[in-house]
């Protein structure tokens, strides 16, 4: 299953790598990838192929769990973490007779794998910008970089939540609060006292802080690939078909509150014409307008995911029941 992903993003995009002081103010910055252009090394934007995985395998798990809940089927925490996230579940490497047992119980555990006990069939790609916009900039002292002009940094003003009655309303009192305003004040007059002597001797205690984020521009274009390593059945495939149809609704990375993460995509499945095409709506982005084209064999594909969905039994999500532990020291 060769599967052909384009992805633009409408609104700014951020996938958080981590932090890093920078001009002296708290930095977020976003997933990037070192290529060489022209000899010198570049950072350029990606959206991870973890993170692709991770989207796909958390969509169609939470299809699959909340048809178990409808039916009845008990869902516990160890085929929860199963089912959502796959690595860190204490299993061993199964036997191939149990190894099979469950590919052939559960789709989504056969295509994603988990932990040590069940290797997945996917290969995923990052999303890659088409054009990267780099450009070579001499530094003052003379060294030569290379920078992606896709990557911007916006600064911003956090108030302090407590002063501002923006959040932990219901952890803290109201003397709570009170108590922390006046710690704030006498610090604030003996900071102008200091000041005004020349001291500098009172630790501040901010009313609000200057941070800073990396996103990636709108209207970038990025591609990406997704196939296989081993044979799928035409269950799994069309989990995966149904899978691809669902996350064009999703708004990719962070800061999704405000409206970071809104993507148009284009994807193209196997060679026989099937298409998915999602298109955020001029009058409301998050509205989306999507196309989905499929083959007669990628339609009974999906109608047997269905199906299965349809006839799910506890069997499929009880999977701890099968699944050998490791030995514990």
């Amino acid at each position: 299953m060769n599967v052909k992903i384009q992805v633009k993003n409408v609104t700014p995009l951020c996938q958080i790598e981590g932090n890093r002081e920078e001009r002296k103010v708290d930095t977020t910055t976003v997933k990037t990838m070192t290529v060489l252009h022209e000899g010198i090394p570049v950072d350029i934007p990606i959206y991870t192929a973890n993170g692709l995985r991770g989207l796909l395998r958390r969509v169609i798990g939470a299809e699959i769990i909340a048809k178990a809940l409808e039916k009845g089927i008990n869902v516990n925490t160890v085929n929860f973490h199963l089912m959502m996230a796959g690595g860190g579940s204490n299993y061993q490497t199964q036997p191939f007779e149990i190894e099979e047992q469950v590919r052939e119980l559960n789709p989504l555990i056969s295509v994603f794998g988990t932990s040590l006990a069940i290797e997945g069939k996917l290969m995923v790609t990052h999303l890659v910008p088409e054009e990267a916009l780099i450009r070579i900039k001499e530094e003052e002292d003379g060294t030569i970089r290379a920078y992606s002009q896709l990557l911007k940094r916006f600064v911003f003003i956090k108030k302090d939540d407590i002063i501002q009655k923006t959040k932990y309303g219901r952890l803290l009192s109201r003397e709570d609060i009170i108590n922390w305003k006046n710690e704030v004040e006498k610090s604030q007059k003996q900071r102008k006292e200091e000041r005004e002597i020349g001291e500098k001797s009172t630790k501040k205690k901010a009313i609000q802080s200057i941070l800073a984020k990396y996103y990636v521009i709108p209207n970038t274009e990025f591609k990406g690939y997704i196939g296989n390593k081993y044979p799928l059945t035409d269950i799994e495939e069309g989990m995966l078909i149904k899978c691809l149809s669902n996350i064009v609704k999703e708004q990719l990375g962070s800061t999704l509150n405000l409206g970071f993460g809104v993507c148009d995509w284009e994807i193209n499945i196997g060679e026989n014409g099937s298409k998915i095409v999602a298109k955020s709506k001029d009058d409301n982005i998050f509205d989306k307008d999507i196309s989905l084209i499929l083959s007669d064999e990628d339609e009974l594909k999906v109608e047997k995911y269905n199906e299965w969905l349809e006839n799910l039994k506890a069997e499929n999500i009880q999977l701890d029941k099968i699944l050998k532990a490791s030995k514990k020291d």
